[in-house]
């Protein structure tokens, strides 16, 4: 990719994860109920695989799942995601209850010695190196003395480095200068990325996952660490911090970026995931089309462009209206998929009707109800009506023109979640099929009224619109 090429690509992740920053703050940030999330567990799990892996120490699912129930033993695997799970834990609690953005020479070494302990280098648990030492394959060499005052350089840039609009970038200058120092004999790169995970969930990210699983990842790693510290190829400046920000300035940082930035775009997916989750469940990405009225390929291409989130469970995309990152797009009055309808058919085409019921308040339940009635000529059956993002019935009795309606309810559980995904503008959406197998839609408009009691609102359905053909089917 070209110089102009990755740095375009960088800007439009930068502001995908603003975007997505600013609607987990909106959601109450990583919450108690995100980290009992599972994917929450499975994203520890990524990162202490992808980690050690990066530093030669393969472990499949099965061997981390047999090291964490006692089954098999492997300290470096534990240790690290012990460490891990201590350090995130610390770093949320300090970002809830919003601590300045700072780092401690205290929270190193004891990164450092929790990743050894009952190891053959217990000795040298949280110790910073005496001896000069080399990093294999890299041009960098680290600094051979006064490795206390390179640490509380490190340290004191901190604050600075994570204060303005761009963390990420922050987040690459700091890992690239942690590792260019190599503070200790060994286990920088394990010690790096955990310091790396616990300063961005301070600045409101998830942990973010390095791939190390593949050779080529782990070489695309080693190359944007080796552009970023370029300014350090020469020889290392005194252990200021406005030396060693001047050596920095000097680094490319765009490939480290880039790579932190991907990783944290994920991440971010994944919390915003397990924080919706919590209130509503996720659907995959076909039945999700179809409460929107849209084509599952726009949805798809709305992931491609950060405007929805979506996560992988198994095989399949899964996702929740609430899941939009800004303004969410509004279900077309006509789909684009709608073909031409035969004059000869328009007779026998049907046309539903919708009647709302106001919500009744059981014990803090809500339950909706709703009735339909055809008030066009033909006969509807299999019919299906739903409210985007919230849920579907549907009819399989044949309605009959001027038919008596037939009702249909859901149960809601949280009253707030429900009158918040209520507002308008909301709109529900018919889809049927008349005599000769043509599948139609039919939109209308909710409207929200508050009632007398001002606890609740009314619910009513307008602007019912014309159906719209999306499917010819051959008739049997």
């Amino acid at each position: 990719m070209t110089k102009g090429g990755e740095e375009g690509g960088l800007a439009e992740l930068r502001q995908a994860i603003a975007a997505k920053a600013s609607r987990l703050a909106q959601l109450g940030g990583i919450s108690d109920a995100v980290v009992k999330n599972r994917e929450w567990m499975y994203m520890l799990r990524a990162d202490t695989r992808n980690s050690l892996s990066i530093e030669g120490h393969f472990a499949s699912d099965t061997d981390l799942e047999r090291v964490l129930t006692g089954r098999k033993s492997a300290p470096e695997i534990l240790n690290y995601y012990r460490t891990a799970q201590s350090a995130y834990d610390r770093a949320l609690q300090q970002n809830r209850d919003r601590e300045p953005l700072a780092l401690a020479r205290s929270e190193i070494r004891h990164i450092h010695s929790e990743l050894f302990r009952g190891t053959h280098e217990e000795e040298a648990r949280g110790r910073f190196r005496i001896a000069p030492i080399s990093i294999s394959g890299a041009t960098v060499k680290p600094p051979e003395r006064d490795i206390e005052a390179y640490v509380d350089a490190f340290v004191a840039l901190v604050p600075a480095e994570l204060l303005g609009p761009n963390k990420i970038r922050g987040l690459a200058r700091l890992h690239a200068l942690f590792e260019s120092i190599h503070p200790f004999a060994d286990g920088n790169g394990r010690a790096g990325r955990i310091i790396l995970n616990s300063l961005a969930i301070r600045c409101g990210f998830a942990p973010i996952v390095i791939k190390g699983f593949e050779e080529a990842d782990r070489a695309a790693y080693y190359d944007a660490l080796q552009r970023a510290d370029r300014g350090f190829h020469a020889g290392f400046p005194s252990p200021t911090a406005g030396d060693l920000r001047e050596g920095l300035q000097r680094g490319d940082m765009t490939a480290l970026e880039a790579l932190l930035s991907s990783a944290a775009n994920g991440g971010l997916d994944t919390v915003l995931a397990a924080a919706v989750e919590a209130e509503s469940p996720l659907v995959d990405l076909r039945t999700m089309a179809s409460q929107e009225g849209v084509a599952e390929a726009t949805l798809r291409k709305r992931i491609e462009r950060n405007q929805l989130v979506a996560i992988r469970r198994g095989k399949r995309l899964v996702s929740n209206p609430n899941l939009y990152i800004g303004q969410r797009p509004a279900v077309p009055e006509a789909p684009t998929d709608a073909l031409d309808q035969p004059i000869e058919l328009q007779a026998y085409q049907p046309r539903l009707h919708i009647d709302m019921g106001a919500p009744q308040s059981v014990n803090a339940r809500f339950h909706l109800s709703w009735a339909v009635k055809n008030v066009g000529l033909g006969t509807a059956f299999r019919t299906r009506i739903f409210l985007p993002g919230l849920t579907t019935d549907a009819i399989e009795t044949p309605l009959e023109s001027g038919a008596a309606p037939i009702n249909r309810g859901t149960m809601y559980e949280d009253k707030v979640a429900f009158s918040e995904l209520m507002k308008p503008p909301v709109q529900v959406v018919i889809e049927f099929e008349d005599h000769a197998g043509n599948v139609y839609r039919q939109y209308g408009k909710v409207a929200q009224t508050p009632v007398p009691s001002g606890a609740f609102y009314g619910y009513s359905v307008e602007d019912i619109g014309r159906p719209y053909k999306v499917e010819s089917r051959i008739v049997r």
